[in-house]
């Protein structure tokens, strides 16, 4: 199985969260974490182990290693940022609410048909033990 690169946007609390249970999935790595601040980038890097760090998203994005982005960031800046990962072609996991209108959300549902990309939003409830056997009933 190949190993997918993941790059984290954002070093708030969520992504925190999100990169402290990363050590359980398989077939994936840590490989870069972008912040506006190079200080938080640094911080954040040695305290999850990513090997790179970016103060700038669209350097990140042209980073050709990375296969899977993570957008941790406020809900206001997803439209774009999911946008420009989609277009960079990246697979995107951005967290909820992955917008804040319907009309945003069709854009991206295009951009991702558009691009052959995959975007989700990561809402965690969908892989609970719970939720698989709802959909088997």
């Amino acid at each position: 199985m190949k190993t997918l690169n993941w790059g984290i946007v954002s070093t708030g609390r969520i992504a925190e969260w999100f990169c402290g249970d990363f050590h359980k999935v398989e077939g994936a790595e840590l490989a870069a974490v972008s912040s506006r601040s190079q200080v938080s980038a640094q911080r954040f890097s040695e305290a999850f182990n990513i090997p790179k760090t970016y103060t700038d998203y669209d350097q990140m994005l042209a980073d050709p290693t990375l296969d899977c982005i993570y957008i941790g960031t406020p809900h206001t800046l997803h439209f774009g940022e999911v946008i420009k990962a989609l277009d960079a072609g990246k697979a995107v996991l951005c967290e909820k609410p992955l917008v804040t209108t319907p009309d945003d959300c069709r854009t991206l549902m295009e951009t991702a048909q558009r691009t052959g990309g995959f975007l989700m939003e990561a809402m965690w409830t969908y892989f609970l033990p719970a939720m698989k056997k709802a959909r088997e009933w």
